[in-house]
């Protein structure tokens, strides 16, 4: 069984220089942990944060999943799923996660630390690996990517959020058609990065001059992310572009009443499309 990076002893692994200001900080022994249930119920807990972190990290209370997770681990230090889910928070919040989770008395905020403790005690578990794959990514290392990604596959891991860094990895080094197979692979799962893969995948078959292709996927992420501003323009303007009025006005209007970015730049340029496109329909008949 190929496990690319696996086998990382915990000296290897490392450590934060930061000192925990709680001195009362107490690792619970094998003996003193609670019934079986309440360690299961904390594994869901923290499974279900780890999914929301991937999902929408910006409703996540970075204070308040650190409390949890330290309960977590301080009920159960095995606990993969807070293993797992600290690490997803690291990545989003990167060094200010490990002023929030110590872990066994000693603070952390590298994401692969948290990724490998959890591989240790399971192999396969899909959200650690995804986290090295999304390190390695970040890194924009393609080939280590790709080789994590596959090494996924081959072992029966099949993530969206895997399939579709790897179909980013192979993008970039100019393996286009093994890229468009793996972001449609990815949509397959849909286990929320399914808007990402037909935004990449629509903007890989633009380039690739296949309009006809691309303009299902570029719909498709409008409207998976109805608040995304910068799907909305890509969407409008490729359909403006490509003759497809109907679906422009959708996009342009979808766009006008986003608010994720910092000025009005967004909502007034999607005030112009709709104006536009009903001008031109206007002028169609």
């Amino acid at each position: 069984m190929k496990l690319f990076g696996f086998g990382k002893k915990d000296s290897d692994i490392p450590k934060s220089t930061n000192t925990p200001t709680d001195s009362s900080v107490h690792t619970v022994t094998r003996d003193e942990r609670p019934e079986a249930p309440v360690i299961r119920s904390l594994a869901d807990q923290c499974a279900e944060l780890a999914s929301q972190i991937s999902r929408e990290p910006d409703k996540v209370s970075l204070k308040d999943a650190g409390e949890f997770l330290r309960e977590a681990l301080l009920v159960d230090p095995e606990c993969v799923e807070a293993m797992a889910a600290a690490g997803r928070l690291g990545l989003v919040y990167e060094d200010l996660f490990g002023y929030y989770v110590p872990y066994m008395g000693e603070e952390t905020s590298d994401p692969e630390t948290w990724a490998f403790r959890a591989l240790e005690l399971e192999p396969l578990h899909p959200g650690a690996w995804n986290i090295l794959c999304r390190v390695a990514a970040h890194d924009r290392d393609f080939g280590k990517t790709i080789e994590l990604a596959e090494s996924m596959r081959e072992n029966g891991i099949h993530t969206c959020e895997s399939l579709y860094l790897l179909a980013w990895a192979l993008k970039h080094v100019d393996r286009e058609e093994e890229a468009l197979v793996t972001y449609n692979a990815a949509i397959e799962i849909g286990d929320g990065w399914e808007g990402r893969a037909h935004y990449e995948c629509a903007e890989l078959l633009d380039r690739l001059d296949r309009p006809d292709e691309a303009g299902p996927h570029y719909l498709a992420a409008a409207r998976l992310r109805p608040g995304a501003s910068d799907r909305q323009h890509a969407a409008g303007f490729f359909f403006e572009r490509t003759g497809d009025l109907a679906a422009a006005l959708e996009c342009w209007e979808r766009g006008v009443s986003c608010d994720d970015t910092l000025d009005d730049i967004g909502p007034s340029m999607a005030r112009s499309g709709t104006e536009r496109v009903r001008k031109r329909m206007a002028e169609n008949g």
